[in-house]
């Protein structure tokens, strides 16, 4: 956001969706997202992706997991 770029950030809760959108007006975008519900999820993405290409994607949400990635589902 300091070099004017747009950032989108997810979050679960309305509120910080709204706090995220109040950060930069009409630069930071918030949605709402909640990785567990994978129905959600793809509508969520094309919807973001519909604004033009990304440059970065940073993933910091996650959960422990025990076994080789490629082996479990989703």
């Amino acid at each position: 956001l300091d070099r004017g770029d747009h950032v989108v950030g997810c979050a679960r809760k309305a509120e910080d969706v709204a706090k995220f959108d109040a950060i930069a007006p009409g630069r930071s975008t918030g949605v709402r997202l909640d990785v567990t519900d994978i129905a959600n999820v793809q509508s969520i993405v094309d919807g973001i992706l519909a604004g033009g290409p990304l440059d970065i994607v940073v993933n910091n949400a996650g959960q422990s997991l025990y076994g080789a990635f490629e082996e479990t589902t989703i």
